[in-house]
């Protein structure tokens, strides 16, 4: 896999520039959005999204991206998971490594 291949710009759509999205980027969703048929539902795209394309030499990106989808569905549609996430996301080191 090339050094400046980013599955994320390629297969998602997103920044050329975010190498590291978090679970709501991932899912193309605000924060606010709480409803879990919502967070499926945009789960459920960028899925489709990444599946439509063919990864090649890149295949071991391709099965890590619909994994991190998939965790980040678990994760947002589940109350008590989503708040742990949440809370882990502002703490100083978390934001330090997502710089």
């Amino acid at each position: 896999m090339p050094d400046n291949f980013n599955p994320y710009a390629e297969w998602l759509g997103l920044a050329d520039t975010l190498i590291s999205p978090n679970h709501y980027e991932l899912l193309g969703i605000d924060e606010s959005v709480t409803d879990a048929a919502a967070i499926a539902s945009a789960a459920d795209r960028a899925m489709t999204r990444v599946r439509a394309c063919k990864p090649g030499a890149n295949a071991a990106a391709w099965a890590q991206l619909l994994d991190q989808i998939t965790d980040a569905k678990k994760t947002l549609t589940d109350p008590a998971q989503r708040d742990s996430y949440n809370r882990q996301r502002k703490t100083p080191t978390a934001q330090a490594a997502a710089r």
